[in-house]
């Protein structure tokens, strides 16, 4: 265990180290992402509602195995406009704002900011009684927004 450490330590203070892993990261993931066909979309929500961020705003389906080049995601560019990539639905409920900022606000893992605090226990309700765990509110915004096979 130690000597893992130790040798992490090593690479990441090793200048040379990151140059070799930027250009190589760059050769693997290129091509992925121009073999992505997958559609592009930005999409207006509704906008009386108040700002949310977070430091983890990306919605994807399995965070866990999330393939940044190739995987369907939602990523929100302000508070009305969210960025889609993958094939999207016409149609969603109108409270899809609503389930989106309440993904950002649950997903955050170091802040939160938000314009209304209120808005923040209004979130909280929501969550304990429509969803209960964070798999089911990513489940139903995707069955919303984006056409996938599950």
């Amino acid at each position: 265990m130690w000597q893992e450490v130790n040798t992490l330590v090593k690479l990441k203070g090793d200048n040379n180290f990151f140059k070799v892993m930027k250009w190589w990261f760059a050769s693997i993931s290129y091509p992925e992402t121009f073999k992505c066909e997958k559609p592009l979309h930005i999409l207006t929500l509704y906008d009386k509602l108040p700002s949310i961020c977070s430091d983890n705003p990306i919605i994807c389906l399995n965070p866990d195995i999330f393939r940044v080049y190739s995987d369907d995601f939602i990523f929100p560019l302000n508070s009305k406009e969210i960025f889609i990539r993958g094939e999207k639905r016409n149609e969603f409920m109108n409270t899809i704002k609503f389930e989106i900022d309440l993904l950002i606000y649950k997903q955050a893992k170091r802040y939160i900011g938000c314009t209304d605090k209120k808005y923040l226990a209004d979130l909280d309700k929501l969550f304990e009684s429509d969803f209960k765990n964070i798999h089911n509110l990513r489940l139903s915004i995707f069955r919303q927004l984006i056409k996938y096979n599950n």
